[in-house]
């Protein structure tokens, strides 16, 4: 618990970043390189953007169509205040919510933070480390039973020259609806659960950045609930492979496929495969500098 304190502490000490009104800084451009880009977004910059991920299960092919939205703004270079959704805007036959069991079009909403703790410090001639603390409240479902919690965890990223390593760790700690249970049937087995169960989550992604503007990344990892069957009988190991590429400096394009359940001993069918294709882009909202009085 001492770390998770310290975390917070350092979560209330973080200066906001100020400019001096008689030398103002030079802003830096964002970097076109993903591995190379703060964990935070500079002050005053948007990120708006969208997944769509197709979903294959089994031999019914394409059952499964998510749309899920996503914005970000820099409150400061340090700070940066975000939300999503998971499973929301969903259309199709297995559309059932992956916490609930529910059928609806829109049914979860989360608020992210992201606190940068360290930046780009070096730990040898050509290694860089990031740091930052990244939690926020997720709402897993936001009808009756309403189901929400808070996610505490990390975001970390060793750099070395055109390669990057990323591990964002995290613990959700379900508040609500914790007794409630509901029932997922998939064609193997009926499963009763708490609606709003304890989940450990471990998301690492390689990155190899080709040139500047285009990268090629593989995710893999660890998750699985710490509460109802517990984690040595819900763990799941994704794989998934993808690219990405920056257009004009402000827009992200990238696509990805993956198997979130390449193996593990959550009783889910391994035969999954998402394939996504999303978009981000940015939008620098700061006010322009005053003009030079003469």
């Amino acid at each position: 618990m001492r770390g998770w304190a310290t975390a917070l502490a350092i979560l209330f000490t973080v200066p906001a970043a100020h400019a001096d009104e008689e030398h103002p800084r030079e802003k830096v451009p964002y970097p076109d390189a993903i591995i190379r880009r703060p964990l935070t977004l500079p002050q005053s910059l948007l990120e708006v953007g969208g997944k769509f991920s197709p979903t294959i299960v089994g031999p019914d092919g394409f059952e499964h169509f998510p749309l899920t939205p996503f914005g970000s703004y820099g409150i400061t270079d340090a700070i940066t205040l975000g939300i999503f959704t998971d499973d929301s805007f969903c259309f199709g036959a297995r559309c059932v919510g992956r916490f609930t069991g529910d059928t609806k079009v829109f049914n979860d909403l989360s608020l992210d933070t992201k606190i940068r703790l360290v930046d780009e410090s070096k730990l040898d001639e050509d290694l860089r480390l990031s740091v930052a603390f990244h939690g926020g409240v997720d709402a897993v479902s936001l009808t009756s039973p309403f189901a929400f919690g808070p996610r505490l965890g990390a975001l970390a990223r060793l750099r070395m020259k055109s390669f990057a390593v990323i591990a964002d760790p995290s613990i959700y700690i379900g508040v609500t609806s914790r007794d409630r249970e509901v029932n997922l049937t998939n064609s193997d087995a009926s499963l009763s659960i708490p609606v709003n169960r304890d989940r450990l989550s471990i998301p690492l992604t390689a990155i190899y950045q080709v040139e500047p503007t285009f990268a090629l990344f593989l995710r893999t990892g660890v998750n699985g609930d710490l509460t109802g069957y517990g984690f040595g009988n819900t763990w799941r190991l994704p794989l998934g492979v993808g690219a990405s590429l920056t257009v004009d400096h402000t827009i992200d394009l990238f696509a990805s496929f993956t198997f979130p359940e390449l193996t593990g001993t959550s009783g889910v069918s391994h035969e999954r495969l998402v394939f996504q294709i999303g978009a981000a882009f940015r939008f620098d909202l700061s006010k322009p500098p005053p003009p030079v009085e003469n």
